[in-house]
């Protein structure tokens, strides 16, 4: 079983193909009871998908939440952590927008979409994504080994705009959080199983 792999083709480098599952319904759930909305109407809660492509696999949250939603269009000249924010689409203005995206592997995207985000009128930005690779050779480099660089890489996070992340468990991270306290965890197991 694949839980929302990056890339659906993923699935043909399996023999026999394996089977795509999709966690977007426990995802609602946690993000209807997430902290980020408390107290917050319907009508000032908007999620905000990474790219199209954040928007298509996951477009269906909004519809089962029930609230606004938008998207960040971007061009992504090459395969870098480094892509191009055209414009924001979606109206965010005195809102708590929730960005949500299928992962997050050095934060550096996220960053830079919460700046986009709060550049529209956003009163509060939080964080989403399935897969939190939280990963940094550059940073582990810097600190001498990957060991010692996991602090200041979830240093990054914690000191972000981004007020929280609620993320998946679908690859290791017990090791980093506790390097930092904006981290929620939906717990994949039992859907999996």
């Amino acid at each position: 079983l694949l839980c929302d792999p990056h890339d659906s083709h993923l699935k043909l480098y399996f023999k026999p193909v394996a089977d795509e599952v999709s966690g977007v319904y426990l995802f609602a759930d946690a993000i209807e009871r997430h902290p980020i909305f408390s107290g917050v109407s319907k009508e000032n809660r908007c999620i905000i998908f990474a790219d199209t492509t954040a928007l298509k696999r996951y477009g269906k949250l909004a519809h089962i939440l029930n609230i606004g939603t938008g998207f960040i269009d971007k061009d992504r000249p090459d395969n870098t952590e480094n892509p191009h924010i055209k414009r924001l689409v979606g109206d965010v203005e005195g809102k708590t927008v929730l960005l949500v995206d299928d992962e997050i592997l050095t934060g550096s995207t996220s960053f830079k979409d919460s700046d986009s985000i709060y550049e529209g009128g956003a009163l509060q930005v939080g964080a989403c994504a399935i897969h939190p690779i939280l990963e940094d050779k550059r940073v582990y480099q810097e600190a001498g080994s990957r060991e010692q660089g996991i602090p200041a890489l979830m240093e990054r996070f914690e000191k972000s705009r981004i007020s929280s992340f609620l993320v998946g468990n679908t690859v290791p991270i017990t090791k980093k959080l506790p390097h930092s306290t904006k981290f929620s965890i939906v717990r994949m197991e039992k859907f999996i199983a």
